[in-house]
């Protein structure tokens, strides 16, 4: 009689970094509620880095699953999608805009989970359409930590970043993967 291996094992180490990215993306905004911005910078960075390899071990090892796929775009939409959105919404006081400083964050995010829903419900052919979510979140992180005391300026080049990024994320522009 044969024995059945658990799939699950197998998936076991790509899960474990697509989680590893997903708890980085919960100390970024625990951190931006303290107000430790750079190490809040610092988690969705290093999220980045996580996310890079989860899929790779899974190809490598044939451990991709569609549950991996699924748990991977939830875990970037908290790192690179609302980790992002709101240190920069925090660190650079977009709440005295008032209802634009909100709409800014809230379509950032929305434009981020389309663009990871738009990606799940098709085939990948090796062209991204759209700016991936693991970019711009990146970008926008970038942006955010290096000028700690902006003047007035910065934070409306933040304000522009944010949307312009956002509509990145759902344009119809082909990027080859790399």
């Amino acid at each position: 009689m044969a024995i059945k291996r658990n799939p699950f094992k197998k998936s076991m180490v790509p899960n474990g970094f697509t989680f590893l990215n997903l708890a980085l993306g919960i100390l970024a905004i625990l951190d931006t509620i303290r107000g430790h911005y750079l190490n809040a910078g610092l988690f969705i960075l290093a999220a980045g880095i996580v996310d890079r390899y989860d899929g790779r071990i899974a190809r490598m090892i044939g451990a991709e699953s569609t549950l991996g796929r699924e748990l991977d775009s939830l875990a970037d939409n908290v790192s690179f999608g609302v980790a992002p959105a709101i240190l920069v919404y925090q660190m650079h006081h977009f709440d005295r805009f008032g209802f634009l400083g909100y709409l800014i964050i809230v379509v950032f995010c929305l434009c981020g989970t389309f663009r990871l829903a738009r990606y799940n419900s098709v085939v990948f052919d090796g062209t991204f359409t759209g700016v991936p979510i693991t970019i711009a979140g990146p970008t926008l992180t970038i942006f955010a930590i290096i000028n700690q005391a902006p003047g007035p300026y910065y934070v409306f080049f933040l304000m522009a970043l944010a949307v312009f990024l956002g509509w990145l994320m759902v344009s119809s522009v082909h990027f080859k993967k790399r």
